[in-house]
């Protein structure tokens, strides 16, 4: 109970001020609290770090030159991200992190830090993507499209990816090296899964998001395949 207590009162702390600063809307930040609330509880205090530091990362990204953004038309929306949003990036971490605390089986660390790796790489793509001074391309076809375009890619938007995944890999990587024990399996399988991941959103939204899904559906599907390559690289290796 008051591990609970404790981890309510943080969520609630790190919530509020993601709404101050309009990271998060009010019902992002009842969403935020709940997830969050929910992963402390059921993982060890270090795997929440990559969790907080999605918030963070994406959370100034998103603010990043934001008016120039607007100027075109692929802002966020001024008040911040809502339940939707969060619930969209947050789901496959949360259920990962709950079947962790029932099952106990390694893959399901995996899993939590690969779909976060990709909701990580995914919105720094589109939010630094979209500042790229060279027109994107489709991910389907290479041809340019506008900026903002479901499924445009740039070469900015892909490095902001990638060094995304490793950001977000990377943390547990280095406190497990605090104790003598790095583990580069989990580093690389995040990483590599983190970007897969992030291609299958550009994809989706190339090709089914506007006829059968929304955004928040394509994230949901994005950080899924994130945690199954990252599954079937824990597999593998």
């Amino acid at each position: 109970m008051f591990k609970l207590l404790l981890a309510f009162i943080f969520c609630l702390g790190v919530g509020y001020y993601g709404h101050k600063k309009r990271i998060i809307d009010v019902s992002g930040l009842i969403a935020s609290l709940l997830i969050g609330v929910i992963i402390l509880v059921s993982l060890p205090l270090i795997w929440f770090f990559p969790l907080l530091a999605l918030f963070v990362i994406g959370g100034f990204t998103a603010k990043y030159k934001w008016a120039y953004k607007k100027k075109y038309g692929v802002a966020e929306k001024k008040k911040g991200r809502s339940a939707s949003n969060i619930l969209g990036n947050g789901l496959v971490p949360l259920i990962s992190a709950v079947l962790f605390y029932f099952f106990n089986k390694e893959f399901l660390l995996y899993a939590y830090l690969c779909s976060i790796a990709t909701a990580c790489a995914d919105s720094v793509a589109t939010e630094i993507g979209q500042l790229s001074r060279n027109r994107p391309v489709l991910i389907t076809n290479l041809k340019p499209a506008r900026t903002g375009t479901d499924g445009a890619v740039s070469l900015l938007g892909e490095i902001s990816a990638f060094l995304a995944s490793v950001s977000i890999a990377i943390i547990p990587f280095v406190f497990f090296g605090f104790f003598g024990n790095w583990n580069l399996k989990l580093f690389f399988i995040s990483v590599v899964a983190g970007f897969v991941g992030c291609q299958f959103d550009s994809l989706i939204g190339a090709t089914l998001e506007r006829r059968i899904s929304n955004n928040h559906v394509t994230n949901f599907l994005a950080t899924l395949s994130g945690a199954l390559v990252g599954i079937c690289l824990w597999l593998v290796f």
